[in-house]
């Protein structure tokens, strides 16, 4: 037994032995605080560069469709009818979207009104999505029925819409 303890010993020494002494702290804080500063200012250069730089736009839709929205009344959406009857029917007073209202809409005129996107802007591409959602079912029964109260009231599409969208 003794030569086993003994080879074992043998055989951890050299592995202790191979270890340096940490005599050398000051010069690894020394290096670790070099590295941090210039870490720092390659930190600040890349901030001031994203500074400089110009923001992308946070929206969705294109910048020469929205001045072509804007030139119809409206740069939140395309102006069509259906656009008007929707931004009546879910936009309250502060033009804020009344989601729960949008999402009766959108059941009741047999389109989906899921929508899972929260990241911010979300509102508006809700109301877009359901939008985009309803043109074709809308175009193909010819009408849009809307809460009144705890009924529906039907709105008829116009001819032009019904074509534009029928296909």
């Amino acid at each position: 037994m003794t030569n086993q303890s003994t080879e074992t010993t043998a055989n951890v020494l050299p592995f202790k032995a191979a270890r340096k002494p940490r005599s050398d702290k000051g010069t690894t804080r020394a290096a670790n605080k070099a590295i941090k500063a210039k870490v720092k200012a390659q930190v600040a250069k890349i901030t001031d560069e994203d500074e400089t730089e110009e923001k992308a736009p946070a929206s969705v839709v294109a910048p020469k469709f929205k001045a072509k929205y804007a030139a119809k009344g409206d740069p939140r959406n395309c102006g069509d009818w259906l656009a008007k009857v929707l931004k009546d029917a879910v936009l309250d007073e502060d033009r804020h979207l009344d989601v729960a209202r949008l999402q009766r809409i959108a059941k009741m005129n047999g389109v989906s009104p899921e929508y899972d996107n929260r990241s911010p802007g979300w509102q508006g591409r809700m109301r877009m999505t359901i939008g985009l959602r309803m043109r074709p079912v809308i175009a193909a029964k010819g009408e849009i029925y809307v809460p009144e109260g705890r009924s529906k009231k039907a709105i008829p599409a116009p001819t032009a819409f019904v074509k534009a969208y029928l296909k």
